[in-house]
């Protein structure tokens, strides 16, 4: 399953790159800086896997 969330993570964050600079992509997401949008979607993915990880171990 934590797996899944890598391989999510893997794919999201170069559609979000691709999108980056099309127009609508900043009326979508408010940023306070660029990649912002990047960088907490892959803080959440890997908190996800390693919730998932701890709770299989135990």
């Amino acid at each position: 399953m934590e797996l899944l969330w890598y391989i999510i993570a893997v794919l999201v964050y170069p559609l979000l790159s691709m999108f980056e600079n099309v127009s609508w992509y900043g009326k979508l997401f408010v940023q306070k800086s660029p990649g912002e949008v990047k960088r907490s979607l892959l803080k959440v993915f890997f908190m996800f896997a390693a919730v998932i990880a701890v709770a299989l171990i135990l």
